[in-house]
């Protein structure tokens, strides 16, 4: 008697996840297996389960049947398919900003583990807890969440997007402002948000940034942060301003009164570079503050402006401008050149005179010293001080009378005496005249003499002159002058000289060679000395033997003068 087959067959659990296979062992191979309920992959041969085609949850009786003969038998046993683990978890949202930390929201099976892709981001591997600070912007990561260990471990993934943050970038016109008006935002990156600023002392309007800067402390700064509308990205960001003081616009000149004459500066301007105004009537250089006090209207007072450079302030200085004095002066228009000095009269009293000729209150012709106009400039200054002038213009007149050359008439006849210049005439002595008030009397007279003409001019002005009217007897002087002479040295006929018992005095002697150059000259020679004459020489040296040019002038009796003039030849 043979026993029946063992039909035992055992598998290494009696509960499976659905994943993977799993084979039976058994004690009598050859046999078959089939399962019920169907549905469950089992391979006939082997009892090898698929373990993916089963149905969780469900009970499989998996039958074997050793192989066909007499002693066959029939096993079982049941094999139950298990649900995986669930390994779901989430976070609150799909994208989050990169600060702070995030955790998730819900863990369906605590106690697995965390890893993260791609690794940038650093997560808790035991949490799931993420730092989002250290997430890239842009970048999505891939969370993977792995149940416990066990034979039913699963997994399942979650992706979050690191998203930027707001720009909170904002700008003002500049970080240095003075202490008045307003400052706006200049650009602002991610409007809506809102503005803070510390020292509170600065006023900042939160929703537009408006800074009232008259609310600031000069010298101070202030940090103004802006923070974009809240939100999951918001952010902030700061700038710093300085409220500027205002620049010092002190200034002055020396006096606060001048005279309408010139130009002046200011004397003192504690920051130069502003600008100047001034009331109309004031003539003022914007850039240096300088005034035209010529061109200004006399007046005031009147307001000068300047306003600093920088944070202007403006301040103001009162100033005056006198009117200068109109002097005038009177002097007579003409006075003679012989004349007494004339009074100059200034009006008002109180000034002085000055010019060529003017001493004290009188021009003096005498000083001036010649004819034609001069000027008179009489100076005043009145009780501001102020200086102005005015001129008188006196023509020296300088009346000249010419009586002409003297003359030279033989007795009996008569000759016209011309006086020219002026207008009134006296001649003096009156013996021998037809008039002496004419200015062209007829000389009848038997005797030389000399006549003195006096000339008045329109203006009274005075001028004397003298002509001598030489009356020659009637007879035949007899001058002889040799036309050759031999200076040797043998006392015989040695000098050029004149002779004749009519000749009283040899008044003048020239001697010119054939070039006209004069080679000798002598006045008032005696006629008695010969040897007065020219001895033929030159600067002390003979002169070559030739023909030369004399001209004499001999005073003959009664006064008779005579030019002699001819050749004269020199032998040696």
């Amino acid at each position: 008697i043979v026993a029946d087959d063992d039909p035992t067959v055992t598998y290494s659990a009696s509960n499976y996840c659905p994943t993977g296979t799993t084979t039976p062992v058994i004690l009598t191979p050859g046999g078959t297996f089939t399962v019920s309920p169907a549905g469950l992959d089992v391979d006939p041969a082997t009892g090898t389960i698929d373990l993916t085609t089963g149905a969780i949850g469900t009970t499989y009786t998996i039958t074997y049947n050793t192989p066909a003969g007499p002693c066959t038998s029939t096993g079982t046993t049941t094999v139950t398919i298990d649900p995986l683990d669930d390994a779901g978890f989430g976070y609150s949202a799909s994208s989050y900003c990169p600060t702070g930390t995030m955790a998730p929201a819900f863990i369906t099976e605590p106690g697995g583990t965390f890893t993260i892709a791609p690794p940038t981001m650093g997560i808790n591997p035991a949490t799931g807890v993420v730092n989002l600070a250290t997430g890239d912007v842009g970048t999505t990561y891939t969370i993977t969440y792995t149940t416990a260990a066990g034979p039913c471990s699963n997994s399942s993934t979650e992706t979050i997007t690191i998203d930027p943050l707001d720009d909170p970038a904002f700008a003002y016109t500049g970080t240095a402002f003075c202490n008045y008006g307003t400052a706006a935002i200049a650009t602002l990156a991610t409007p809506g948000g809102t503005f803070s600023v510390s020292p509170a002392t600065l006023s900042v309007n939160p929703a537009t940034g408006l800074i009232d800067l008259t609310t600031g402390i000069p010298g101070s700064f202030y940090t103004i942060t802006y923070t974009t509308p809240a939100g999951l990205c918001s952010d902030n960001s700061s700038i710093v301003i300085e409220i500027l003081p205002l620049t010092d616009a002190t200034f002055t000149y020396d006096k606060d009164a001048y005279c309408a004459v010139g130009t002046v500066n200011p004397n003192y301007i504690l920051n130069p570079g502003g600008s100047f105004t001034a009331d109309p009537g004031l003539s003022i250089n914007a850039t240096t503050g300088a005034i035209n006090l010529a061109l200004s209207t006399p007046g005031g007072p009147y307001t000068v402006s300047y306003t600093s450079p920088g944070c202007p302030e403006t301040k103001t200085f009162l100033l005056t401008v006198y009117p200068l004095p109109t002097p005038s002066v009177t002097i007579p228009e003409v006075v003679c050149l012989e004349g007494d000095a004339v009074l100059i009269i200034g009006d008002p009293a109180g000034g002085t005179f000055s010019g060529t000729g003017v001493t004290g209150d009188e021009f003096d012709p005498a000083l001036a010293a010649e004819s034609g106009l001069f000027t008179a400039t009489y100076t005043y200054t009145d009780a501001n001080g102020c200086t102005n002038s005015a001129t008188g213009t006196i023509e020296v007149i300088q009346n000249i009378v010419d009586a002409g050359t003297d003359k030279i008439i033989a007795e009996y006849t008569t000759t016209v005496l011309t006086a020219t210049g002026g207008s009134t005439f006296l001649w003096e002595p009156p013996a021998g005249l037809s008039c002496t008030d004419c200015p062209s009397p007829v000389f009848d007279s038997l005797l030389s003499n000399t006549y003195t003409v006096t000339s008045w001019d329109e203006y009274g002005c005075v001028a004397y002159d003298d002509v001598y009217v030489n009356v020659v007897p009637v007879f035949l002087p007899e001058i002889f002058i040799p036309n050759t002479f031999t200076p040797n040295g043998d006392n015989i006929n040695d000098f050029l000289f004149a002779f004749g018992t009519d000749l009283v005095s040899i008044l003048s002697m020239q001697v010119y060679d054939r070039w006209g150059e004069l080679l000798f000259t002598t006045t008032n020679l005696p006629t008695t000395d010969q040897s007065s004459g020219w001895d033929g020489t030159y600067n002390g040296n003979p002169v070559n033997q030739g023909v030369y040019v004399y001209m004499i002038e001999v005073e003959l009796q009664e006064g008779v003068r005579q030019q002699l003039q001819g050749n004269i030849t020199l032998v040696r």
